[in-house]
């Protein structure tokens, strides 16, 4: 395979992308129970190899043979065997990159490991340098390796399961793995991930992605995320500014201006950090100022209530509200977004239907109004100008006994559910628009309602009946 410096070529003896074999785990999985002695961590570290097993075509095979020993506590030649094994690998498919697991049962343990092939590869070998700061203090930390053809395979370069990061003067980091295998039309990635945990766990990840050459050299930066740093540690030679990741956009570069220029002089006084919550008068949190600070300056609708505290079927609560917010697809909504759509409304056939039209300024549905009204007996009289729904609604309840007004609200609501009805049957089944077969339906379907639990219309229902 190539050397790293070799770009020109020069050494033409060397082979370029071949299969190689990729070793990504080795772990006891049992041990016989007479041996009584606890797997802390079953998977091995693997320091090696510094080259790659090659497998270039069918006739090549490789020779696994592992032999493990209980160290003696005296002498090295009084080590114990407790395994051995020996593994022919073959490879009979050269073209398609794949992932094995292999299991060998001795009499007192029972091993598995995990290989891959990967096809015209080339070697990686990685070196991995601290470049700034420190390794965040009571975090574990992994370095691994993989390929975009074998993503759930990874080769752990280096496992800490401590903080103690092994480092030269340097700063170079002691990788146990230096060598890793990628297809040459693949990708290899390069990550660390830490977790930490002071006062709560955090894991954190990163990951440097590289296109393989044949030879020459790359680099990229890997971040490293501290789980906890204080304002104080931050604030010393400005380190929180290494902390910040990505590109930033113009607005994150006013905001880093901003702040930069409020923390220059910025100096903290030794009494301990307290909470305060700027929207109550004793700068103290609670769910109800969260609750009250998120509606400030919203824009309020009156018909929420004659909605939502009105009895009605929930199907009917929700096209009413939507009606209000001009969100049902009338042919001018339609309009507007280049759908298709009739020309006039389907109930007149005189003007362009929108939802004003439908429920206040259709003469159609200004017919329905009055013998609804009327049947009920009301002193208001039918929408007399298209315009907001809403603003008809509130005051044509205002004006019944105060007794009746819960079901003169949920009739209302009913008769503007009937007319879009109506209107639907009218669009989609070619139905004949006809006032008295709507507003026999309304009456149906208001008496249904009082059945249900209206007690509002039901109440209403009653004193029509008494008056005859």
């Amino acid at each position: 395979m190539p050397y790293t410096d070799d770009v020109a070529g020069a050494r033409r003896w060397t082979k370029g992308p071949t299969g190689t074999l990729q070793i990504f785990s080795f772990k006891v999985a049992a041990i016989a129970e007479e041996l009584r002695w606890p797997l802390h961590d079953p998977y091995f570290t693997l320091a090696g190899p510094t080259r790659a097993p090659v497998l270039s075509d069918a006739n090549d095979s490789v020779r696994f043979e592992v032999v493990l020993k209980v160290k003696s506590s005296t002498n090295e030649s009084e080590d114990k065997d407790l395994s051995y094994l020996a593994r022919k690998y073959r490879i009979f498919k050269t073209n398609h990159s794949r992932g094995f697991s292999f299991v060998s049962t001795s009499k007192l343990s029972k091993l598995e490991w995990t290989v891959g092939y990967l096809a015209k590869s080339v070697e990686a070998t990685i070196s991995v340098q601290v470049i700034h700061g420190s390794w965040p203090h009571g975090c574990r930390g992994i370095f691994s390796a993989g390929t975009i053809s074998l993503d759930d395979m990874q080769v752990s370069l280096l496992s800490l399961e401590d903080d103690k990061l092994p480092v030269t003067a340097d700063g170079m980091i002691t990788l146990s793995r230096h060598v890793a295998c990628v297809e040459i039309e693949g990708e290899l990635r390069i990550s660390v991930a830490t977790e930490c945990a002071n006062d709560e766990q955090v894991t954190t990840k990163d990951v440097a992605i590289f296109a393989p050459r044949k030879a020459g050299r790359s680099s990229a930066i890997l971040k490293v995320y501290s789980s906890k740093n204080t304002v104080q540690q931050a604030l010393v030679e400005r380190s929180w500014i290494s902390d910040i990741v990505g590109a930033p956009s113009a607005l994150a570069l006013c905001q880093y201006v901003q702040l930069c220029t409020r923390l220059r002089d910025a100096q903290l006084s030794t009494e301990p950090d307290r909470l305060i919550w700027r929207w109550t008068t004793d700068s103290q949190y609670s769910s109800r100022s969260c609750y009250d600070t998120l509606f400030q300056g919203a824009v309020t609708s009156g018909s929420w209530e004659l909605n939502w505290k009105s009895w009605a079927p929930p199907r009917v609560k929700f096209f009413v509200w939507l009606a209000c917010l001009d969100r049902c697809w009338t042919s001018e909504r339609l309009a507007r977004r280049g759908l298709p759509h009739a020309a006039r409304c389907p109930l007149c056939d005189q003007f362009e239907e929108t939802m004003a039209h439908i429920l206040t300024g259709c003469p159609f549905s200004k017919t329905i109004w009055y013998e609804v009204l009327s049947w009920i007996r009301s002193t208001s009289g039918p929408p007399t100008v298209e315009g907001d729904f809403a603003e008809w609604w509130s005051p044509a309840v205002r004006t019944a006994p105060r007794q009746l007004r819960k079901g003169t609200s949920s009739l209302i609501m009913l008769t503007a559910w009937g007319i879009w009805k109506h209107r639907n049957a009218a669009v989609f089944d070619n139905a004949r628009p006809s006032v008295a077969s709507l507003f026999q339906d309304i009456r149906a379907e208001a008496r249904q309602w009082a059945d249900a639990g209206a007690r509002g219309l039901r109440q209403l229902l009653l004193k029509l009946a008494f008056l005859g």
